[in-house]
């Protein structure tokens, strides 16, 4: 470093070169910054950040829940420790938000009053900063996987589109409206990247396996397509002329001179291409893992020698030399997939984002002080005067007695703080979990606070475990036969009501019975979702009655822990569902369900009319293997998830909770299925039909044994 200083202050060096060996030294010293916490907003992966370039300062991030969230990153604190504070965001309770997941975000290159998003939900809106509206919305046919404003563009405002379409669609910010299609690509464009030096070059990445390079001032097509064989035809197969990658290509970005273009396939390869040319340099990067369908976003350094580029590897992100092609490091602090990355030029930072919901900041580890530097700064401390910057003094630097005046005022006051504290952060959690709701169903009955249906329940719980059977207990029991015939037919009647309206919301007019997300719009159809997926829910309300009839009827038997657990569990999990996803793939099981409660509720009321009607209930052997049947579907359904590489359901947290709920009833039915009738045949039949009766009120829904009170 002395050297560089030397020859700096002699003219022998450029005045960029210490700037340059300085910012190489700081990106070879990035570290995960355990002082430094970006605050967590999004409910789910982060897909795409943004930095903006006027001041530094503000950063955008895209997430798989819809959710535009922007930071400031600037440090008031004056403390070594801080947070990264959300300054707004745009959230569940937003109208505008995205219904699907983000897939890019991007400041306005020269004002940050204005930014840009694009999502799955076919959209790209153009936002004020200010008031958190779109100002613009485009519309397109298909999901839209990247957009890309011009970093220099002074003749034209075009935001080049990547769409499920082939063509590459360019929309004008001054008219509103998408003025041009490039045409050449024959699948989906999945990445699209303006050059830094020149304003009418856009270079694009498609699952066709080809990247292009357009001059949009051109009518003719591409100016060139990448080929790696360099045109030896020799090399490549017929399938391979002509394209970048042996897989699909996700990832486009220009050096910060605009020079060399980097892309990235499914083929774990990343190649650097001469961007006036098209020549493949062959720089060898090794194997680069990327399994993404979507865009890949990763970043090159800037004012670097040599410049280094940034790429998203599985939890980590790997770090390479850009014109050798070796791996100078691995940062690693993700607990799952890294889907994208920006890096700060001013300071030398990295950002990244991932499927853990994080945002993790990246800095350069401080030179450690020379011998000099040491001991003027113990001369100056021992004199009573410091020239280090306050914001890097520590607490305890000051004199010993007033660090135990500090320590005595703190403790004084912690036992009055301390229960304060514990309902700030109870509120705080609580708000920003709540922030990432649905706001449609926010003033609908039960649906403000899961705090009344938890009243509900646990006051369920205690009455039909306790209350109940105590108040009961000297009391003849009650004859409810004409109340359990219309309840069970009303609950029939209930039920294929809800079926009808599951299917004609999304089930049989469009939903795909793969990865269907869910449709936070205004649209009838979004809404008749929502609000049968609330009729399920207080469905479970109503079905508490069969334990409250069983206490009624002393009955006490058939309240068993799996009974009352099934009807306990249910109402509690599906007020986060109606209140953070009604619709989507996690509808599916109570489609099912409703199906289900149609045959067994007529059973039960056929039942509760009498001995009469036995004869009529010849089917009843089936209800195990009709139960069966729908928890097997349950589970093959939302095991679908677990094999798709992007399915950006909104709350993959529910997934699980069905997947798990599927399972533990399938094993229950199973369970009862042996010991009713695989090991139940070997007894009597007044035995067996003990064991049916004790099995199937553990874990069916209370009514199977009206007949018995006849």
């Amino acid at each position: 470093m002395l050297g560089f200083l030397a020859a700096r202050q002699t003219g022998l060096d450029d005045p960029l070169r210490l700037r340059r060996a300085e910012s190489t030294r700081r990106v070879l010293g990035l570290k995960l910054n355990p002082d430094r916490d970006v605050e967590r907003i999004h409910g789910n992966g982060i897909n795409t950040i943004d930095i903006e370039a006027i001041e530094g300062r503000y950063m955008l991030s895209g997430g798989a829940d819809g959710v535009v969230v922007i930071y400031d990153l600037e440090n008031y604190s004056g403390k070594t420790q801080y947070t990264c504070k959300a300054v707004c965001s745009i959230g569940r309770s937003s109208r505008y938000v995205h219904k699907f997941s983000v897939e890019t975000v991007q400041w306005y290159p020269y004002d940050t009053g204005m930014f840009v998003s694009s999502s799955f939900d076919k959209t790209m809106k153009v936002w004020d900063t200010e008031t958190l509206k779109p100002a613009e919305v485009f519309k397109f046919e298909g999901n839209v996987y990247s957009h890309h404003l011009s970093p220099i563009a002074r003749k034209h405002s075009l935001i080049a589109v990547g769409t499920k379409n082939p063509k590459i669609q360019l929309c004008d910010l001054k008219s509103g409206s998408r003025i041009h299609v490039l045409q050449g690509h024959k699948a989906e464009v999945l990445s699209v990247q303006w050059s830094p030096r020149y304003e009418h070059i856009l270079a694009t990445a498609s699952a066709d396996s080809k990247v292009k390079v357009w001059d949009v001032r051109r009518a003719s097509g591409s100016l060139f397509t990448l080929d790696q064989h360099n045109g030896d035809k020799s090399k490549a197969s017929s399938e391979a002329v002509n394209t970048a990658h042996n897989g699909r290509a996700n990832g486009v970005c220009f050096t910060g001179d605009g020079l060399f273009l980097l892309t990235t396939g499914t083929d774990d390869r990343m190649r650097l291409w001469n961007s006036a040319t098209g020549v493949n340099t062959l720089v060898n990067y090794g194997k680069v893992c990327n399994e993404s369908r979507k865009s890949l976003q990763f970043t090159v350094s800037r004012g670097c020698s040599p410049e280094f580029v940034f790429v998203p590897c599985g939890s980590s992100v790997a770090v390479y030399a850009l014109h050798t092609g070796e791996l100078i490091t691995m940062l690693r602090g993700h607990y799952n997939n890294v889907d994208c990355c920006v890096f700060h030029p001013a300071y030398q930072e990295l950002y990244s984002g991932g499927k853990d919901c994080n945002i993790l900041a990246w800095v350069p580890v401080l030179r450690a002080a020379d011998v000099e530097e040491k001991s003027a700064c113990t001369n100056e401390g021992a004199g009573g005067h410091s020239s280090v910057n306050p914001a890097f003094q520590d607490t305890w630097s000051t004199a010993a007695e007033s660090h135990r005046s500090s320590g005595r005022a703190a403790l004084k006051n912690f036992e009055d703080m301390e229960f304060f504290n514990i309902k700030s952060s109870a509120a705080l959690i609580y708000d920003e979990f709540i922030q990432n709701a649905d706001s449609r169903t926010e003033k609908w009955f039960l649906m403000s606070s899961p705090v009344p249906q938890t009243i509900i329940i646990l006051a369920y719980i205690y009455f039909v475990t306790s209350l109940g059977p105590r108040i009961m207990e000297n009391r003849k029991a009650f004859d409810l036969k004409g109340i359990l015939i219309i309840y069970n037919f009303s609950v029939v009647a209930l039920s294929l009501y809800m079926c009808y309206e599951f299917i004609m919301s999304g089930w049989g007019t469009g939903y795909s019975f793969r990865c269907d997300l869910v449709d936070y719009s205004d649209s009838p159809q979004a809404m008749r979702m929502a609000a049968t997926c609330w009729l399920y829910y207080f469905s479970k309300f109503i079905e508490m009655l069969d334990t409250i009839f069983f206490v009624l009827r002393k009955k006490n038997g058939q309240v068993t822990f799996l009974h009352v657990y099934h009807h306990s569990i249910m109402p509690f999990t599906w007020w986060f569902g109606v209140r953070f996803s009604p619709g989507g793939l996690g509808t599916f099981h109570a489609l099912l369900n409703c199906i289900v409660h149609v045959v067994m509720y007529t059973y039960y009321g056929l039942t509760a009319m009498g001995p009469s009607y036995q004869k009529y209930l010849w089917w009843k052997k089936y209800l195990t293997t009709i139960q069966l049947i729908q928890f097997v579907m349950v589970t093959s359904h939302i095991s679908q998830y677990f094999f798709m590489k992007d399915c950006p359901y909104q709350f993959p947290i529910f997934i699980y909770i069905i997947g798990l709920y599927g399972l533990i009833f399938l094993f229950l039915f199973l369970n009862f299925w042996y010991h009713a009738y695989t090991k139940g045949k070997r007894l009597p039949k007044v035995l067996q039909a003990q064991t049916w009766a004790h099995h199937t009120n553990g874990v069916m829904n209370g009514n199977a044994n009206h007949d018995k009170d006849e």
